[in-house]
């Protein structure tokens, strides 16, 4: 889903919003986001991009938004991240490129419950074809599932289910997005938790698991 950040919703202003890359993209959620740069020493906010029109204008700014070509002698610039959704946020992660910079949850590891999130995301490659399969099983031995919520399931012509009291299976499709589910359990004490894919396995101890990502690394 694209997204613009228009000043108005006219011909004009979709135009003028593609020009100064105001949009962004999202793989499908109606989300708001502006994300902002405070320059405490202000700085030149570019009409067009100087390497292509040495004569561009500007404007002199102390704040600018994403996609503005700005010039500023600042060494640091303070980030301002905005996001509305239609449900709750489990993490904003502030990126410079592959590098994750800052993660900023609206929780803390003291707020952590008995429920635990399995999530597979990704593809092998880019382009066209790049369907990635995940088929298998996680098991919660010694817990027991009180309930399980789906993940993005919307192939429903795919299994995500329930077996007995504490295994999920699933066969399941990711083309770069993500799906998944939650388990709620009881008797998670000495409980550990066994993730069987056709693309590899993942097991430990429940206890372990906090409020950063275990992960299996399947490549793409």
């Amino acid at each position: 889903l694209t997204c613009f950040l228009a000043e108005s919703l006219t011909r004009d202003g979709i135009f003028e919003c593609l020009r100064r890359r105001h949009h962004y993209g999202t793989t499908g959620t109606r989300l708001f986001l502006e994300v902002r740069a405070e320059l405490a020493a202000g700085g030149k906010c570019y009409h067009d991009d100087p390497n292509v029109f040495p004569d561009a204008g500007f404007d002199t700014v102390s704040q600018v938004m994403m996609g503005d070509i700005v010039q500023t002698d600042d060494a640091e610039v303070t980030l301002a991240v905005e996001v509305s959704a239609q449900g709750p946020i489990e993490r904003i992660e502030i990126r410079n490129g592959l590098e994750v910079v800052q993660t900023l949850r609206g929780f803390s590891e003291d707020d952590l419950g008995e429920r635990i999130r399995v999530v597979w995301s990704g593809a092998e490659y880019r382009g066209r074809g790049r369907e990635t399969n995940w088929k298998g099983r996680a098991c919660f031995e010694g817990a027991s599932i009180r309930r399980m919520d789906k993940i993005n399931a919307w192939n429903h012509e795919r299994k995500l289910e329930q077996r007995g009291r504490d295994v999920v299976v699933f066969d399941a499709i990711t083309t770069g997005n993500f799906g998944g589910f939650d388990v709620w359990l009881d008797d998670i004490a000495n409980a550990r938790f066994s993730i069987e894919t056709n693309l590899g396995s993942l097991s430990g101890s429940l206890s372990e698991i906090g409020i950063e990502d275990t992960v299996m690394d399947a490549g793409g």
